[in-house]
């Protein structure tokens, strides 16, 4: 469906995540942004583990140079992007800053309690747990619970984050 439609899509996932672990709106940085959705899709709260069995967006996640990393979410951010619902500025010392336009804060009303219960009350704990974390503190606990160091990671770039949590690397 086309994005300005009214029924919801996995990109609205990304709006939504910075609707609810931002401050007015908005986020420190693609890679806060890439993580938080990463522990959406697969941070179970009541094992403190990573699984695959959520009902959960579909983002394709892999191992990459900043942690867990998917082109599916870039493709979203960028079609947001192009599409003017969402807007990246660089800020001050490095880095940007991600905010909600007034479009996309319409795209999140007209999609408003069509997001499935279950993916909303994850977002909602996410948020909670992880929201105020900086993108490389998230980086570091994304690798941890993949069970994967700094040092290593590069020993597992292009691996699903799927294939680490079924061999129960977590």
């Amino acid at each position: 469906m086309n994005i300005l439609g009214s029924s919801f899509e996995d990109k609205d996932l990304v709006l939504e995540i910075i609707e609810r672990c931002g401050s007015d709106r908005s986020i420190s940085g693609r890679k806060k942004l890439m993580k938080l959705l990463f522990f959406t899709e697969y941070y179970d709260f009541d094992t403190d583990m990573l699984t695959t069995s959520l009902e959960s967006p579909d983002f394709d996640f892999l191992i990459y140079k900043f942690g867990p990393f998917s082109k599916d979410v870039m493709k979203s951010f960028d079609v947001l992007k192009n599409k003017g619902l969402i807007k990246e500025k660089k800020i001050v010392g490095g880095g940007f800053r991600i905010k909600i336009t007034d479009e996309g804060r319409e795209r999140l009303e007209g999609v408003s309690g069509k997001i499935p219960e279950k993916i909303e009350k994850q977002m909602s704990k996410v948020s909670e747990k992880f929201g105020d974390m900086h993108g490389n503190e998230l980086e570091s606990e994304s690798l941890e619970y993949l069970g994967i160091s700094e040092e290593e990671k590069e020993d597992y770039i292009g691996t699903p984050v799927e294939v680490l949590i079924t061999e129960g690397n977590n």
